[in-house]
């Protein structure tokens, strides 16, 4: 596979983007560790020990790319690396946080938002048609976890006002989630 024309360009921006998000993603870690600490204060025992280990899968791979490309520095990374890096990474975030979203409430979790955060941060990273494959998998993967639940594969983790039955109400929720997810990337990709 060629690079872009434009990768010479391109490189280092998407170099710095990946370390910036990087350092985002940090904040990430210590709000998981931190509602997992708290979380049993406040009536939602789930999230301990569960959310620990979520931030410190997040926290491993993220010290270990930002090591890498750190030591590597962002002009010897050839653009398609860089864009791999980004996707992988993206795959990975959008996995903890759907495991975070399950240990939360599932498809009543208050998390819910943040799956477009990652949207628009993808767009704004890699490909819109990456991107909106990236949105469908999510769509996949939140159906996939309601169906567990529901199913009795996995147990529910209501929290708070937001417990019932799990086939109550999370049909809507998903739907307006995948609207939500497609939405924000067109709308950032308009905009880009």
């Amino acid at each position: 596979m060629t690079e872009p024309r434009f990768s010479i360009i391109f490189g280092p921006e998407l170099h710095e983007r990946l370390l910036w998000f990087g350092r985002l993603r940090w904040l990430a870690v210590t709000g998981l560790a931190a509602a997992a600490a708290t979380g049993p204060w406040f009536g939602i025992d789930s999230v301990r020990p569960s959310l620990f280990i979520v931030a410190a899968i997040v926290a491993v791979y993220n010290l270990a790319v930002q090591r890498t490309m750190r030591a590597r520095g962002g002009r010897l990374h050839p653009y398609s690396d860089l864009r791999a890096i980004a996707i992988a990474l993206m795959v990975l975030d959008l996995a903890a946080l759907t495991a975070t979203v399950h240990f939360t409430g599932g498809l009543r979790s208050p998390l819910l938002p943040f799956f477009a955060f990652h949207m628009a941060i993808g767009t704004i990273m890699i490909s819109t048609r990456i991107t909106y494959l990236l949105a469908g998998l999510t769509c996949l993967g939140a159906a996939g976890l309601y169906v567990i639940e529901t199913r009795g594969l996995v147990a529910t983790h209501p929290i708070g006002i937001l417990s019932g039955e799990p086939g109550q109400a999370p049909t809507l929720h998903l739907l307006t989630l995948t609207a939500a997810l497609f939405g924000i990337v067109y709308l950032t990709e308009s905009v880009r």
